[in-house]
This record gives structure tokens, sequence and C-alpha cells, in this order.
């Protein structure tokens, strides 16, 4: 049988979405990947992000995010930003979001982008990451565990791109969509199982840290796990070495699937805000 395919300007698009989308939910996209050392449970239906501020250019567009992650193309003269332009463009997209009860405490920066760990006021819980690019002043939300593991907040329930668009409701990343919830799950994702969205998941901070430091043993040899912090459906968990910060590590809170965020780089510093 013979097949005659036309691709046009926008079906290139749409395929260039789509492998980045399969790349991030494979773990090939960040590099570390996503391994399951725990037997397998259910893992809940996540919900959709918030709206954040995307920068000029998008994640692909210009040198946007995918051009700092893979480390060019830049001009000799690019410069980063600071990290108080960072705060000041993590700002602008909360007061953007339109959702009151959030707020973040804390910005991290590293040699790829900024990492802005989003909490709702009203129970203290982390809601959601952002990144920010740190040369073109991107905001998107965080690739990895915050999209796919986010019980409450994460990209199946509504998708990243909107009703509708290719992540939503009905897209190829929707509910009912080619990667939605009732699809076959990736590994280490867990089948769909709607749940209540809770911090407080069969895999506790204990069991959390013993599961990323197992991990660590083989994948950076001299690490150590550090302060964690519970979101909807898993943990992120700050990786030390002699004591000073190198990067994170999430746990997935039903299955015990580790993911190692190489996507951020180099650990430079944080900004905290002042009470």
């Amino acid at each position: 049988m013979k097949w005659n395919i036309y691709l046009t300007g926008a079906t290139l698009a749409i395929l260039t979405l789509f492998s980045v989308a399969l790349l991030s939910f494979s773990g090939v996209f960040a590099q570390g990947g996503l391994l399951a050392p725990a037997p397998q449970q259910a893992t809940p239906t996540p919900a959709p992000f918030p709206g954040g501020q995307v920068g000029p250019g998008g994640m692909m567009g210009g040198m946007g995010m995918m051009g700092t992650m893979m480390g060019g193309p830049f001009a000799s003269t690019a410069k980063p930003i600071a990290m108080d332009d960072a705060v000041r463009i993590a700002e602008r997209s909360l007061q953007g979001a339109g959702n009151p009860d959030l707020t973040f405490d804390e910005v991290e920066g590293y040699a790829y982008n900024f990492y802005v760990p989003v909490k709702e006021k009203s129970t203290g819980n982390y809601a959601f990451a952002w990144v920010i690019d740190r040369y073109s002043g991107t905001v998107m939300p965080e690739m990895g565990p915050n999209m796919m593991w986010n019980t409450k907040y994460g990209m199946m329930g509504g998708g990243m791109m909107g009703p509708g668009g290719m992540m939503g409701p009905g897209g190829m990343m929707g509910p009912g969509g080619m990667m939605g919830p009732g699809a076959t799950p990736g590994p280490g994702v867990g089948p769909s199982a709607p749940v209540t969205p809770t911090v407080d998941t069969p895999v506790s901070s204990a069991q959390a840290q013993r599961l990323a430091q197992q991990f660590l043993d083989g994948f950076l040899p001299g690490t150590k796990v550090g302060d964690t912090d519970a979101f909807y459906g898993f943990r992120t968990i700050d990786v030390n070495r002699d004591g000073q910060m190198v990067g994170m590590i999430s746990v997935n809170g039903y299955n015990g699937a580790v993911w190692y965020h190489t996507w951020h780089g180099e650990f430079i510093g944080r900004w905290e805000r002042q009470t």
C-alpha cells in the first residue's frame, strides 16, 4: 500500500511539540529519565496548571528554554538575567495566574534556569513549580514530575496549553487522548486512578528519602539527600554534596519511582523572601 504524506508548516509545528511532550513523558527529555525502584501502585489522574506567563519566543522559539538547556546557540555577548530580575518575572507570572491563594517564598538559580516552587497560602502545601529560562526570561511549568505526577495541578487533567489544545481535554495528551488518562501509562507512572489530591501519599517522606538515596548512590556517588518538599502526588528532595546543594530529585508518592532533575544544570544560588 502506498502512503502519500503531506506535511504543512502547521503540521510540522504540532509534530515538533508532540515530540517534545513525548520526550518529557518518557524521561529522555531530561536525560535523567524515570526509574521505578519500588513496586507500582496506582497513580492518580492529574488536573490543570494555572496559566503562567510565557516569555517572547516560547519554549522552542528563538533561543527559548530548549536553547538554554542544550547549551546554545548563543551570541558571544549573551548575558544571563539576574536573580532580582527572575524574582520580578515570577511575581508578574503569579499575578497573571489569577489565583490569590498562590505565593512563593524562594527562587533557586541554576545554570540553565531559575526554579520557583509555588505554594498555597491556605494550606501551606507546595502546589507546583515554574522554571524561568536564565537567558530569555521565558516562564513555563517545570517539566518532569511537576507535569506528570502532580495530582492537583498537573497537565493531564486540563492541559498546559488550555482546553481543546494539544495537551488539553480532547487533545493528544488530554483525557481520552493518545497520552491522557485511560491511555497506556509510561514507565513508572502507574495506571490512571482518580483520587482526592493530597500531599499525604502512600510513599512517606522518610520512604521517599530512602528511595532517592538508593538511586543517588549509583547515579551520583557521594551525594546525599537533603530537605524534602511535599507536592500533590510526589516529593522533591534537595541533593547535596559535602553539605552544599548540587541539584534535586523527585519521588512519586504512589509507586516510588524517582526522577532526577537534570534540566536545571549546576546550582548557583537561592533567593528567599524576607519576613
